[in-house]
């Protein structure tokens, strides 16, 4: 849920327009998530996964702010 609420904040903070600047950002931090929601084994390493999830988040979210 912290990966979805970070992920839903940057894109409630960019406009489409921005959208589209950020976009390899965002197709890099989907690709970063993305096994967590398709094949993520979340017996194993789950904490491991959700941080490194929620620090790429914090690096965009930054990136978009200085912006």
């Amino acid at each position: 849920m912290l990966i979805v609420r970070d992920y839903n904040n940057i894109i409630f903070t960019i406009d489409d327009k921005e959208k589209s600047l950020f976009k390899e950002h965002l197709e890099m931090l989907d690709r970063i998530i993305d096994p967590g929601i398709k094949r993520h084994n979340w017996g194993s390493n789950a904490d491991n996964f959700v941080y490194a999830c929620r620090k790429e988040c914090m690096d965009v979210f930054m990136n978009v702010k200085k912006f």
